[in-house]
């Protein structure tokens, strides 16, 4: 989903009834680290999938490198050392910049789902609303 998308009716229904506690703008960067950090349990015996990264084009890797920069300087993302990570696949617009597409991605091997979008979110919290 990108900011120009329409927003789907059942999510704007929602964020109309709570629109009182809901900010006008969304915020610039993650909220403060809490006393309790979260993490996502792997199914026992899961191991990392063995395989060589595919290689980017000279262009697309200096592009991820200025989002990735981007994102760490507001705060949105943070240095990780987690055993798994994910290809990032490169969309073109139609005005020919890159950008990375929000998805939910099945990662078999790790037997986990990474949700990116905001109605992907929303979907596994309150399937019954937002299927």
């Amino acid at each position: 989903m990108t900011s120009s998308d329409p927003t789907p009716a059942k999510v704007q229904a929602v964020l109309n009834e709570y629109k009182d506690i809901m900010s006008k703008e969304l915020p610039k960067k993650l909220p403060p680290r809490r006393e309790m950090d979260h993490q996502i349990e792997l199914e026992p015996g899961a191991k990392p999938p063995t395989m060589t990264p595919y290689h980017m084009a000279p262009p697309e890797l200096e592009e991820l490198r200025k989002q990735l920069q981007d994102l760490l300087d507001s705060g949105y993302i943070w240095p990780s050392k987690a055993p798994y990570n994910a290809p990032i696949l490169f969309q073109k617009k139609k005005d020919g910049l890159l950008r990375i597409p929000r998805m939910g991605t099945y990662h078999q091997s790790a037997g986990t789902e990474i949700l990116h979008g905001a109605s992907q979110l929303l979907s596994a919290i309150h399937p019954e609303l937002f299927n």
